[in-house]
């Protein structure tokens, strides 16, 4: 698909985009196998419309890494470009989290965490 909006490596989008083309699958291939309209899919990688859910994040790159690995930096990358865009934690930290809550206990019991609530109430 021809896009009359410019790609800017710098977000999400665009690195969604770089990823994409590194790994050689082709706009439709990846839409179809996504499930998501072209019109969407264009707007996520041209950036008119905020990055996805962290969940259709996780499947974009499980997608792009069955053509081609994503390496650890392209990795954290894409998702802290998502999660500054949503306002949200990146999608590979909210998932760790969600799956070991002793972890958020032991941030609670941080104490970080303590001065910096008290800060906030």
């Amino acid at each position: 698909m021809s896009n009359s909006r410019a790609i800017n490596e710098k977000t999400f989008g665009g690195q969604l985009h770089q990823l994409r083309k590194a790994a050689l699958i082709s706009f439709d291939d990846f839409r179809i196998a996504l499930g998501v309209t072209k019109t969407y899919l264009n707007d996520v990688e041209t950036d008119f419309v905020r990055p996805p859910t962290p969940k259709m994040q996780i499947a974009m790159v499980q997608l792009l890494s069955e053509k081609k690995p994503v390496d650890d930096a392209d990795l954290r990358r894409l998702f802290d470009l998502a999660a500054k865009a949503r306002g949200e934690l990146p999608a590979d930290v909210y998932l760790y989290l969600m799956n070991n809550p002793s972890v958020i206990e032991a941030i609670r019991d941080s104490g970080a965490y303590s001065s910096y609530v008290a800060k906030i109430f």
